[in-house]
């Protein structure tokens, strides 16, 4: 995981957040989503990705990003306050909840929608994490 700094600039007609260098962020985007309208008590994600790379900015709102290699969990709460954008790489299992009633989510994926890049059970996950 890492973070990338976002700019925001208040200006005399309006307000505008700039997200620069996405190169560097994510150099190829083959995907891009939206998450909203969650509820407080929702869980999203619970998977990991054998090769997708995925950048969260959070435009509205928190959650908590949990976030686990195997080896080591982390739970943050991420707020669009923060402005910053946070960087999984492959290998890591994440779960999204605690999301506040106003909570909107750009994702970027590196890679198309692909079935087969998901690790969906947590134990398979495990296995399969000691050995890549």
């Amino acid at each position: 995981m890492s973070f990338y700094q976002i700019v925001s600039l208040d200006r005399p007609i309006n307000h505008l957040t700039v997200l620069d260098n996405l190169d560097k962020l994510l150099p190829v985007t083959k995907r891009v989503y939206i998450i909203n309208s969650t509820t407080n008590n929702q869980m999203v994600g619970n998977h990991a990705h054998k090769k997708l790379q995925q950048v969260i900015i959070p435009i509205n709102g928190m959650f908590t990003l949990g976030l686990d290699n195997g080896y080591e969990k982390v739970n943050l709460t991420i707020s669009s306050d923060l402005l910053e954008a946070i960087k999984i790489f492959p290998g890591v299992w994440r779960t999204l909840s605690n999301f506040s009633d106003n909570c909107v989510l750009l994702v970027l994926a590196s890679e198309p929608f692909n079935e087969n890049d998901y690790i969906r059970n947590y134990s398979d996950f495990l296995k399969w994490s000691k050995y890549n």
